[in-house]
């Protein structure tokens, strides 16, 4: 197994931008930039899997930069959430969502277990 890198572009006044399919594990999401062209600490972060459904990471009001290493929850029987397990999988296209994120023009990276 080997570690990959997929980059995700954003440009526009905040965005959304698709990545190309990955399969795999998450293992970490970073963003090595200071702020999106001034928007300072408003921005909001979703990043999610197209198509499966379920959000990966989601972040409110965060300023750059930043990693995580999100973890896949593991659940009862009876649906209640219990502990982080590991990584997340995922097989597909991911969607990154910036909300409130001023000119957004920059790159989040999403490291993964192939």
């Amino acid at each position: 197994m080997s570690v990959r890198r997929e980059v995700i572009s954003i440009t526009g006044p905040a965005g959304t931008a698709v990545s190309v399919p990955v399969s795999g594990e998450i293992l970490e999401v970073r963003y090595d930039g200071t702020d999106l062209n001034a928007a300072t600490a408003t921005a909001d972060y979703t990043l999610t899997r197209v198509g499966a459904g379920g959000t990966i990471l989601a972040l409110t009001d965060q300023e750059g930069p930043w990693q995580y290493a999100p973890r896949e929850e593991v659940h009862t029987t009876a649906g209640a959430g219990g502990t982080a397990i590991g990584p997340i999988p995922v097989e597909g296209h991911l969607q990154l969502v910036i909300a409130q994120g001023g000119t957004a023009t920059d790159d989040v990276s999403v490291f993964y277990r192939a």
